[in-house]
């Protein structure tokens, strides 16, 4: 997990991603929604993962065992969500965007969750296409916020 000197490379992740997302017009997020301000509103330093390689964070993620914004009918404790995966461009299509979900499916088993849960964009077919790959199952997808169509996905190891 992230630790304190790690917080001004996360956002500066987070704001490059954005960027690069905007330039390929596939927007995301916006700038003022991974300060570290908004990313802390709710998750906590604990909730964040991190990879590093030559001492710059490449990728990183929220991981919680609760979800207010959307899956807010789900009881607390049964499943882990994922926010916010992030890989940076030059670092992309190397696998650790798999690896972060590997790491999470493990984590997920290893706590007794029942699953493990993500949601998208619903017009990000890459995106879902490489959860889909990833072992991910749609199940459903819903407006959240009125803008945003969402497709909302888990993972259930079998037993």
């Amino acid at each position: 997990s992230a630790a304190y000197e790690d917080i001004a490379g996360i956002v500066e992740l987070y704001q490059h991603v954005v960027q690069y997302q905007n330039q390929q017009g596939q927007p995301q997020w916006q700038q003022t929604d991974v300060s570290w301000e908004a990313l802390t509103e709710i998750y906590h330093l604990e909730h964040f993962y991190i990879a590093k390689a030559r001492d710059q964070i490449i990728g990183a993620c929220i991981l919680a065992d609760f979800d207010p914004i959307y899956w807010t009918e789900a009881p607390h404790g049964e499943s882990l969500y994922i926010h916010k995966l992030a890989v940076r461009n030059e670092w992309r299509k190397r696998g650790i965007g798999a690896a972060f979900l590997d790491f999470f499916k493990q984590r997920g088993r290893l706590l007794g969750m029942k699953e493990v849960r993500l949601d998208v964009r619903a017009y990000k077919d890459k995106l879902r296409s490489f959860y889909e790959r990833n072992g991910f199952v749609l199940l459903r997808t819903e407006a959240v916020f009125e803008a945003y169509d969402t497709a909302l996905y888990h993972y259930r190891w079998e037993d």
